[in-house]
Order: structure tokens, then C-alpha cells, then sequence
């Protein structure tokens, strides 16, 4: 894993990032001298001798971190809270941390975690793993995917051995989102089974192993069990909060690969309007700019992918934003326009090279043979087989419909 920047250049680099496409800058934005002072405090406290931590950290909590009621994501699968203190200070400041990452302020949140593993060094094994799990998830959408999977690695590897299962199951996930990034299809779909087997019930690693093999059955085109994980993972979720967002534009994009365009349309526009997170906005904006296509909306594809090159050029995940080239591509070769296809290909194949997204790359490759071998025809999404009058299709599809209203 490349070390950490220091917090001074990981805030430098992630505020050149925040205040791309802002005429005012980044230093407008009061939270990023709060989380170079959080970064910069997680730093002295990992490199702080233990005797000399609570005092240190009593500081804090008058100073710069009030109590706040938030716990971060990764979390025990009984959402048992830490007794020890100093574990207790490592959540406070992973919640931090996870408000970098939805701002995008990704190496703020690398070099704040790497400080908590480093503090957490002697504490119960839990809540060690947790914070590699954390770690583990900043590196993947940095596009790190070796020490992504170092990372989660760690968290199988030693929660399993100490009969763990809810814990090692967080590796699980992560694991199973790297081989997605990587294209590995079967490694995908079993790493989100042994998620599910080991994740505690009506847990957040529940709610992800689902969000999980929904994608993989959107993959192997079987539209009811995709829609049956999604909504299960959509009713695990918090209401109205980020992750269920996320869950429907998921929802979305597999109403959009069986052609349902208006459902897919009316579930990503619900996501764009209400998220604002980049890595929920831009799937969103990608699958209903391809919708607004097939449905013939031209207008509606140029708005669309003005929303997400705004969202570009405040530093989205390399991955997103490589997808979303390839999406683009895909929405105006629907409506003839050759020569941006051509374009907006080149950018995506370029991005993903730099980062090993092979599946991207494929995919790519794909979506020009075939435009290649069928001139002037544009291609449509991958269509799937079902019956149109199961009920998992006919609620599933009716529910994201229902959101148009919303």
C-alpha cells in the first residue's frame, strides 16, 4: 500500500479536488479545516504513548469532537457499542472519517483511518478488524485494489479464525466489491454468498450481501431474483437515507437492463434529486441518462450528463467516473451521434487502463465490436428473459415507478 499522504498533503490535494468546477474554491468549505484538524489529530493520537492518550483525546472531545449520535458503517453485527475508550474514540473519529469519504475528501479519509488502525493496535480484535475493513473500503475507491484486498484479507482471515462470523463477513463484502471492480463474476458471487451465510441479521452486511447479489443477478440477467435482493436490501435500510438511495438507483439499473425505461428513468431522477453523494449521484445519472436515450428524450441526455460531468470535475472515484464515459458512449450511440461515442470511449478505456478495471475495459472493447459489426443500428442494453407477470417483477417494477410521484 502506498503510505498515507500527511494530513497537510492529503488536505491540499483533496481541496484542489473539492473546488474543481467551483470559481470560489474549496475554501469556502468549513468542514475541510475541520478534517485536516481531525486527520491531524488522529496522526498524534495513533503516535501518542497510551498513558498519555486520554488526556489527549479528553481535549478533543471539549474541542473539536462533540459527541454526536452517528456510529460509522462498519460496525459489530449485533450493533453492540465499544466499552474501551480508546475504541470508542477510534468510532468518533471513522464517522469523521466517512464524512470525508461523501464529500470525496478521499485521501483525508486514508490518512485519518491509517492513524486509527495504528491506535488500535492493542485493542480488542473486533474492533481492530472493523477499522481494517474501514481502511480496506477508502483504499478500494481510491482505486488501491491490492491493498483494498490486503485490507479485507485481514478482516476474513483473523474473524473467521476467532469464530467471528458477523465481523469476517465485512472482509466478505469488500472482497466481493473488488472482484466486481476486477470483473471476476463467479469470485463476486461467492464472496457475497459467504457474506450473507456469516452476516447478522437485519444487519448492514445483510442489507450489502443482498445490494451485493443483486448486481451479480443483474449480471447472470435473471431480473426477479435481482429485484427481490434489491428490495430487501431497500427495506434494510434507514429510510430516506443515503444507502437506500443507493439501493434504488441499483433498483433502477436493473429495471433499465430489462427495458423498463420509465421505471428506470423515474427511480434514478428520485436518486439524482434527493442523494448527495457523488458515488450514488453518477450510477444514477448513467443509467437514466441511457433511459432518457432509449426513450428518446435528446434534451434530457444533455442535461443529464452536464448534472454528471459537474459531478466529474469535483473528483469523483476513478471508477465512477470511467463508468460513466462508457455510459455516455452508450446514450448517444442510441441517438446516432457517432463521433462523441468515439470520444467519450477513448476517455473511459483511458482511465480504466490507469487503474487495472478490466471488466470496464472489456466492456468497452464489447460495446465498440459491436457498433463495428452493426453500422448505423444503435446497442440496446442487454435484455433478459422472465415472466412479465411474476409478482417479483410486476411489485418490484411498480414500486420504482411509484417514485416519479415522490
Amino acid at each position: 500500500m502506498r503510505a498515507p499522504l500527511t494530513p497537510l498533503k492529503a488536505f491540499i490535494h483533496d481541496a484542489a479536488n473539492l473546488g474543481k468546477g467551483h470559481s470560489s474554491g474549496s475554501n469556502d468549505d468549513p468542514r475541510l479545516s475541520l478534517w485536516l484538524t481531525v486527520a491531524q489529530a488522529a496522526e498524534r493520537l495513533a503516535a501518542s504513548h497510551p498513558d498519555l492518550r486520554d488526556e489527549y483525546a479528553d481535549h478533543l472531545r471539549r474541542s473539536i469532537l462533540p459527541e454526536r449520535r452517528e456510529r460509522p458503517s462498519q460496525i459489530e453485527g449485533d450493533g453492540r457499542a465499544p466499552t474501551d475508550r480508546v475504541s470508542q474514540l477510534a468510532e468518533r473519529l471513522r464517522v469523521e472519517a466517512e464524512d470525508m469519504e461523501l464529500a470525496g475528501c478521499f485521501e483525508l479519509a486514508r490518512t485519518t483511518v491509517s492513524s486509527v488502525c495504528q491506535m488500535l493496535a492493542r485493542a480488542p480484535l473486533t474492533n481492530r478488524l472493523l477499522a481494517t475493513a474501514h481502511l480496506g473500503r477508502v483504499n478500494r475507491q481510491l482505486g488501491d485494489l491490492n491493498s483494498a484486498v490486503d485490507c479485507y484479507s485481514t478482516v476474513t482471515e483473523e474473524g473467521q479464525a476467532a469464530n467471528d462470523g458477523p465481523v469476517a463477513a465485512h472482509g466478505f463484502i469488500g472482497l466481493g466489491n473488488v472482484a466486481h471492480a476486477r470483473g471476476n463474476r463467479p469470485a463476486q458471487k461467492s464472496l457475497f454468498e459467504q457474506a450473507l451465510g456469516l452476516a447478522a441479521r437485519g444487519s448492514t452486511v445483510e442489507l450489502s450481501a443482498h445490494q451485493g447479489l443483486m448486481i451479480v443477478a443483474n449480471a447472470q440477467n435473471l431480473l426477479a431474483d435481482a429485484l427481490l435482493h434489491g428490495w430487501r436490501a431497500h427495506d434494510l435500510a434507514p429510510p430516506d437515507s443515503e444507502l437506500q438511495l443507493a439501493i434504488v438507483g441499483n433498483l433502477a439499473h436493473t429495471a433499465f437492463r430489462a427495458g423498463f425505461y420509465v421505471a428506470a428513468l423515474a427511480g434514478n431522477q428520485h436518486v439524482i434529486q434527493k442523494s448527495r453523494v457523488a458515488f450514488h449521484r453518477l450510477p444514477s445519472i448513467g443509467t437514466a441518462i441511457r433511459s432518457a436515450a432509449h426513450l428518446g428524450f435528446r434534451d434530457e441526455v444533455c442535461s443529464l450528463q452536464a448534472v454528471g460531468d459537474e459531478e466529474i470535475g469535483h473528483g469523483a472515484p476513478p471508477f465512477e467516473v470511467a463508468r460513466l464515459y462508457l455510459w455516455y458512449a452508450e446514450a448517444w450511440s442510441v441517438l446516432g451521434e457517432g463521433n462523441t461515442v468515439t470520444e467519450l470511449l477513448a476517455k473511459s478505456v483511458k482511465i480504466a487502463d490507469s487503474y487495472g478495471f478490466h471488466e470496464l475495459r472489456i466492456r468497452a472493447e464489447t460495446f465498440q465490436l459491436q457498433r463495428t459489426s452493426v453500422p448505423n443500428k444503435s446497442v440496446r442494453p442487454l435484455t433478459q428473459s422472465f415472466d412479465p407477470n411474476s409478482s417479483a417483477i410486476v411489485d418490484g417494477i411498480g414500486r420504482l415507478e411509484s417514485l416519479a410521484a415522490v
